[in-house]
């Protein structure tokens, strides 16, 4: 059997805890148009370090979208 070695396309989001509400605002404009996302509040289970959570998630598929306001 064939392995599928493609990789999962999301958007990984990088932000400061100042900028939660705006963050809040686009993942929801993600998620009402089925583009998937990753968030350290949605993706990181309890009890996981975070640094390797994060790593995984990039090396993974993730397009990198940060928030500067």
């Amino acid at each position: 059997m064939a392995r599928d070695n493609t990789l999962k396309r999301q958007v990984f989001i990088s932000y400061v805890k100042d900028n939660s509400i705006q963050v809040d605002s686009i993942c929801a404009a993600f998620a009402e148009n089925n583009i998937e996302y990753w968030r350290d509040k949605k993706d990181i289970d309890p009890g996981k370090f975070w640094k390797d959570a994060i790593k995984a998630a990039i090396n993974n598929g993730g397009i990198f979208f940060s928030m500067f306001l």
